[in-house]
């Protein structure tokens, strides 16, 4: 707990979310343990800029996104510059597979291995700035993210 809440008092983001993935690297084993469900849980909460503090390049790519998955409404409100917080907000779950809501991610087939722990974005704004994350993400880390919306189980 001392070093998560070392990691918390950083100011710099991007170091921030490096020192956090460091700090839970150790735990990994015990993320996978069923018995231990209760004892690790990783909740962290975030908000995006607005659009009119992003750089041109990713302002472009996340509009031609929202463009393609959002309304039109919603997408004139993105390229207006300022948006409602609510676009921007959502957060990232990290917990043990057996915990009682992730029960869905038994019903459908995916890659990884069953005991894998599971690692869930939430994200309630604009579904062009969700699926710009997940391919940033994919981009710099290698790493395979699956999409399932609730639509979708």
């Amino acid at each position: 707990m001392a070093a998560l809440k070392a990691v918390d008092q950083l100011s710099d983001q991007k170091e921030k979310a490096t020192q956090l993935v460091k700090t839970l690297l150790p735990y990994k084993e015990a993320l996978k343990n069923k018995a231990q469900q209760g004892s690790i849980i990783v909740f962290v909460y975030y908000a995006l800029k607005q659009p009119s503090e992003l750089s041109p390049e990713a302002k472009g790519k996340i509009s031609s996104l929202v463009r393609q998955l959002d309304t039109a409404a919603q997408a004139d409100k993105f390229d207006s510059g300022e948006c409602p917080s609510n676009y921007l907000k959502g957060n990232i779950n990290i917990y043990p597979a057996d915990l009682n809501n992730t029960s869905w991610h038994d019903t459908v087939e995916f890659d990884s291995p069953k005991d894998a722990p599971v690692l869930e974005i939430r994200f309630m704004g604009l579904k062009g700035i969700f699926r710009y994350l997940l391919d940033e993400m994919t981009a710099k880390t290698g790493a395979a993210f699956v999409h399932v919306d609730g639509e979708s189980l």
